[in-house]
């Protein structure tokens, strides 16, 4: 009702009937209008609204054929009542499955990304392109939907319909007259009809004009709110967005409930809805060129089970005791287990959960340290009693290679192992304190069983570091065997790694039978012959596949971390940083490695270690300086460790260091540099390897003249990847005359580093822009939009690894500099200026997109763990949050904050009082 006048209501209801919804218009949606609208500028007619008009009896008469129509399409349809009723009811039900399915998925759907549970307009939001073709899609499938629903309850209408008697008190004539007042009556069977389907919504025909723009926006929020349900990431990957959605307007201005849900919604949530709907392509269908369509589906299916599980539950993890911390790493690593087993997972989800759990785990280096080693460097026989047994953690184990006294220099490792072809036994013994074994992952608490790296020493001669298989620990008792001590190191900084049981241990001529040195490659017999492998570093396989697999975390490492900074700085009302976004990393030559080991071929084992001593060093080193540039970026707010950077950053740091010392890795890649050039200077047609091909560059003398370059060119491929690899060729060039003038390599290092540097750089720009060639890793499945943004991508990356080597394109005059006396113009034209420039312009057309690129990734906010990172962007509400839920455990109970008043405080307080009253 409204100024006490019926609204869409043209006779007197007696019983049986509802008030149709005041905002459905009969002539908009092809009923018949028998009230003259009011003009709402002048009050009401009293007389008007009691008589009826002439021109009402004109549109009676019209719509007397639509009522005859109405009459025969009833008798025809409901000729047998009951079967009718019979076909309606089983509608209904199957109406139900299709909701009840619809909501499940709706429901995983919310739980997965952490949704809340209504929808307000902001959800609406979509990808900007084709709006318009969007917007007619949606009103299509608006009238679709609402076709559906009357077809379901048509049988209603029309079983109702058929008691509803129409009396004219004036059928004399066409031209006059005047229509009576309708009067329905309902009958019993109609009532029991309704019984047994009580809607009350009212049934509205098909339109057969074009609606009005309020009835277009009422209906398309309807289908995006029924989508949304459905799928919220639907519309997301698709292609459209709603033109209004900035300055969306409510329909019906009166609706309560909505008009509370938009209230609702945070300004932080509005900002990161607004950055999200900026991007112009479609996150997930990048998100599916950098994960395989099984990689995603393990990983949602396994991190769906974990998020339910409170042994993986994050919130209690920073107030807990190294103790503590501790016994969480063991509880969580048990539980693991047992949910493999529960689970049925393979090896590839249970991978999957120990990476997922987020937290450092003892039982990750049985998983990549122990069973690989014994994997590619186990005979088949000890592989068929070995792996069988750690596969499913009947036995546990540690990879033993670091002493006190030596880390990446393998071959000044101390611990023995003398054979004693008497007995058939090696001897391991720890000779000295710096031959103590430590930092060994897994062994202070958890390992029963290590594959040791000793030197084999036969008859007095020292063969070198070998693998040897020891039993730690009792199996029945967890006590440490006779001749094995073992400890805990204690805990690192920053809280890092404190779930981590990271061990040393000391051998006092511990026997251990022959058959368990790892002989694959090299094998002792029974009289005390060697047989050697084909090369002498095939023991360091193990720590290559470590490092393999470590670069692929780090690079999630860092993602994880510039999307928290990245969604957090866009609420934050100030300037975004640019997204550090690293191109993934490759472990394809690790594989091939290893089968071409199987076949005793080492061809690539140079080439691999190069490789992956170089990644291993330019990767740690740039991922921890990522993780603390993001952190700075947010502010202080970065400092919290629920912002959960600070954990990620103290997660990675100890990277630098473990699986080979950075400084010592890059002696390594240079040298290996070096005997690449000599033989390129020796043989001018060697064929390259990927990592080795910017030494091409070389070969023309006229590719070292300074180029020239501007705007246009500093966006030319080619350029970018000549000028980078030119700059490595010259390092390495000039490392090659240093060492040639009698300088000793040793003091050296420092070239090294840049040497290194430049030698990755080369290789990950040459590798990122083959991945988003047309036929490249990335390009699975993308559109033109997302080609478009990863071309902008790259592009940035390149530009800004360029200008981090300035210095040296200078130096190697590589590129032409500006002179000091040149005039301002000659400056903003010369070629520093001009890629900074473009560095620039690059930057501000990724900024919209930053938002889109993180959401690839596919972190949910139970991935992050921040309260600043939260996918819907309320930061500050769950910051606030959290601080209120977590008090007790911040700083104790209630109880204990008393006493620690009683105790601390109050006295402080009476002192001063005291001392106070006598000034």
């Amino acid at each position: 009702m409204s100024n006490g006048t019926p609204q869409n209501t043209c006779y007197v209801v007696h019983s049986g009937a509802r008030q149709q919804n005041s905002d459905w218009d009969p002539a908009e949606n092809g009923g018949v209008v028998l009230d003259t609208p009011l003009d709402p500028d002048k009050p009401p007619d009293p007389f008007a609204l009691l008589e009826r008009t002439q021109t009402q009896k004109v549109r009676a008469l019209s719509a007397a054929g639509q009522l005859q129509a109405l009459e025969e399409l009833q008798s025809s349809r409901w000729s047998d009542p009951y079967a009718a009723s019979k076909a309606l009811r089983s509608s209904f039900r199957k109406d139900k499955k299709v909701r009840v399915a619809s909501e499940g998925r709706a429901e995983g759907v919310r739980a997965k990304y952490a949704l809340g549970d209504r929808v307000t307009k902001e959800d609406l939001r979509t990808p900007a392109r084709e709006v318009l073709d969007q917007e007619s899609r949606e009103w299509e499938e608006a009238q679709r939907e609402r076709g559906r629903r009357e077809e379901i309850r048509l049988g209603k209408r029309r079983r109702e319909s058929d008691q509803v008697g129409w009396r004219e008190e004036e059928k004399a004539s066409t031209s006059a007259g005047s229509l009576s007042r309708r009067e329905k009556t309902t009958s019993s069977s109609s009532r029991n009809f309704a019984s047994r389907h009580p809607s009350d919504r009212p049934i509205k025909s098909l339109p057969t004009k074009k609606p009005s723009k309020a009835v277009q926006s009422l209906a398309k929020t309807l289908a995006l709110n029924s989508a949304i349900k459905a799928d919220p990431f639907r519309l997301e990957a698709s292609t459209g967005k709603l033109k209004s959605l900035h300055t969306w307007q409510l329909p019906n201005p009166q609706s309560k409930p909505m008009i509370q849900m938009v209230s609702e919604i945070s300004q932080s949530t509005i900002d990161i809805r607004a950055a999200r709907a900026s991007a112009s392509f479609s996150s997930l269908v990048i998100q599916a060129a950098l994960y395989n369509a099984q990689e995603s589906e393990v990983r949602d299916r396994v991190r769906s089970v974990l998020e339910k599980d409170s042994a993986f539950a994050k919130r209690r993890r920073p107030y807990l005791s190294r103790q503590e911390r501790l016994e969480q790493g063991l509880q969580m690593t048990r539980r693991l287990i047992e949910l493999r087993d529960e689970q049925g997972w393979s090896h590839a989800e249970f991978t999957q959960a120990t990476s997922l759990a987020d937290e450092a785990l003892p039982l990750h280096l049985h998983e990549v340290a122990f069973i690989p080693v014994i994997a590619s460097q186990g005979s088949d026989e000890q592989q068929r009693i070995w792996l069988p047994q750690a596969s499913a953690h009947a036995i546990l184990g540690a990879y033993l290679q670091t002493e006190l006294g030596h880390g990446s220099n393998v071959q000044q490792l101390e611990t023995t192992a003398t054979f004693d072809s008497a007995k058939d036994e090696f001897i391991i013994n720890s000779p000295t304190v710096t031959s103590t074994k430590w930092w060994i992952g897994a062994l202070g608490l958890l390992a029963t069983h290590g594959a040791v790296q000793a030197r084999l020493i036969i008859n007095g001669k020292d063969l070198g570091p070998h693998l040897f298989l020891m039993q730690l620990r009792c199996l029945d008792t967890h006590q440490t065997l006779p001749g094995v001590t073992i400890g805990e190191i204690g805990p690192k900084i920053h809280g890092g790694y404190n779930t981590v049981d990271n061990g040393w241990a000391s051998f006092d001529n511990v026997r251990v039978p022959r058959n368990q040195m790892l002989s694959r490659f090299a094998q002792v017999a029974r009289d005390g012959s060697y047989k050697k492998p084909p090369h002498s570093k095939l023991s360091y396989g193990g720590m290559i596949f470590i490092r393999a697999q470590m670069i692929g975390g780090l690079a999630s490492a860092l993602a994880k971390a510039a999307t928290i900074s990245t969604r957090y700085l866009h609420i934050r009302r100030q300037s975004p940083i640019k997204p550090l976004l690293n191109p993934l990393p490759e472990q394809i030559l690790y594989t091939s490695m290893s089968q071409q080991l199987q076949r005793g071929d080492t061809t690539l084992l140079a080439e691999t270690h190069a490789v992956s001593s170089g990644l291993k060093s330019y990767v740690t080193a740039h991922v921890i300086e990522g993780i603390e540039t993001v952190r700075r970026a947010m502010g202080g707010h970065g400092f919290l460790d629920a912002a959960g950077v600070g954990k990620i950053y103290a997660q990675n740091l100890p990277s630098a260091t473990y699986e080979g010392d950075n400084f010592i890795l890059n002696l390594q890649v240079a040298r290996a540099a070096l005997k690449t050039l000599a033989s390129l200077r020796s043989n001018p047609s060697t064929q390259l390897s990927p990592s080795t091909a910017y030494l091409s560059s070389l070969r023309s003398r006229a590719s070292r003249t300074a180029l020239i370059l501007d705007s246009s060119t500093w966006l030319s491929r080619p350029l970018q990847l000549h000028v980078i690899s030119l700059r490595a060729a010259l390092q390495v060039e000039r490392l090659e005359r240093l060492l040639a003038s009698g300088k000793p390599f040793s003091q050296l290092s420092h070239e090294c580093v840049s040497v290194s540097t430049a030698i990755v750089e080369a290789f990950l720009m040459s590798r990122t822009m083959a991945a988003v060639e047309d036929a490249g890793l990335l390009m699975r499945g993308v559109g033109p939009a997302e080609r478009k943004v990863m071309d902008l991508l790259v592009d940035f990356y390149n530009l800004i690894t360029i200008e981090a080597a300035l210095s040296d394109l200078l130096e190697f005059e590589i590129i032409k500099p500006v002179p000091p006396t040149a005039s301002a113009a000659d400056v903003l034209s010369g070629p520093v200026q001009t890629l900074r420039d473009q560095i620039d312009l690059l930057a501000l057309k990724l900024l919209p997109e930053s938002i889109g690129l993180t959401d690839a990734f596919g972190f949910s906010d139970w991935d992050l763990g921040s309260e600043l990172g939260k996918y819907d962007g309320r930061a500050y509400e769950s910051l606030l949050e959290k601080a209120k839920l977590d008090l007790d455990m911040n700083v104790g109970n209630s109880t204990h904050r008393q006493k620690l008043y009683e105790n601390e405080i109050r006295p402080i307080l009476m002192r001063g009082k005291t001392t106070s009253s006598k000034l």
